[in-house]
């Protein structure tokens, strides 16, 4: 014998059924707009880098000579104390000016050889947050476009 619940629920669900499939194709789905091939273009303040201050140094080999303080902090693996401020004040100092692209040198491997040593790369992030030094934000991307001075001239 048939249960009684399926012989209410069959017949409901063959109509929800059919109500469903007369609605979809009573009102087909609206294609959408393709999306564009291209993305739209960036408001005038992104499309272009940031002007470089002026007064940028021809040379890097005066600003970066002023870090040597910091030498033993950003090469020595186990040397677990903060840097001294013989290194904070100098580079609160380059990295408030002009000469703050020759920072850049610290990212591409430029100051490996002029500290005497492999920069150690967290280190190099800490050392301002150690000195209290702001970094302009725009600066990774002027390290990517702008010409870098060299360190030695």
């Amino acid at each position: 014998m048939a249960n009684p619940a399926a012989a209410i629920l069959l017949p409901l669900l063959a109509f929800l059924l059919l109500l469903f499939a007369i609605t979809a194709v009573a009102n087909p789905p609206r294609l959408r707009r393709p999306l564009p091939l291209q993305p739209p273009p960036l408001p005038p303040s992104l499309s272009a880098p940031p002007a470089p201050p002026s007064g940028r140094p021809t040379s890097c080999l005066g600003p970066l000579s002023n870090l040597q303080p910091c030498a033993t902090f950003l090469t020595n693996n186990t040397y677990a104390a903060p840097p001294p401020t013989s290194c904070c004040i100098p580079l609160r100092s380059v990295l408030q000016g002009p000469a703050d692209i020759c920072a850049c040198h610290a990212l591409n491997g430029g100051l490996d050889g002029f500290l005497g040593g492999r920069v150690n790369l967290l280190r190099l992030a800490l050392l301002p947050v150690f000195c209290g030094a702001a970094v302009r934000p725009q600066l990774g991307i002027s390290c990517l476009v702008e010409p870098i001075p060299p360190i030695q001239i």
